[in-house]
């Protein structure tokens, strides 16, 4: 993000009347890094390249940086039956209370499902 210098003749002002950097990035529209960066480039270009010398000091200590053995892969798989019952609802038109209130879809409401319940028993869905 690039300031004028109005806004960073501004920026120092606010500094200076003891503003939070949070509160001061909050005021322009940034994060408090950004507006650190803008008023004072020289430290921040001090302060990027310490992490980039703590990555490769880290990166070639190994300590951090562990190998990786082996790879276990998860996977749920997800019931033929469910995918077409989900596709056919995600089908079915939208009435108007549906699209505006949020309404629920037919068969997805508690009232629907208190009711599944009474006809088959609770295990029916």
């Amino acid at each position: 993000m690039f300031f004028t210098e109005p806004q960073l003749r501004e920026a120092f002002k606010l500094r200076a009347s003891h503003m939070s950097w949070r509160k001061l990035g909050d005021y322009f529209g940034c994060s408090d890094a950004t507006i650190k960066e803008a008023m004072f480039p020289a430290a921040a270009k001090g302060r990027r390249e310490r992490q980039t010398q703590r990555r490769r000091i880290i990166a070639r200590s190994g300590k951090r940086i562990r190998k990786v053995t082996h790879v276990v892969e998860q996977r749920n798989e997800v019931p033929l039956d469910v995918v077409e019952e989900r596709d056919l609802v995600s089908m079915a038109p939208m009435t108007l209370t549906q699209s505006i209130l949020g309404d629920p879809k037919p068969g997805r409401s508690a009232l629907d499902k208190r009711k599944l319940e009474k006809i088959g028993g609770k295990n029916s869905l």
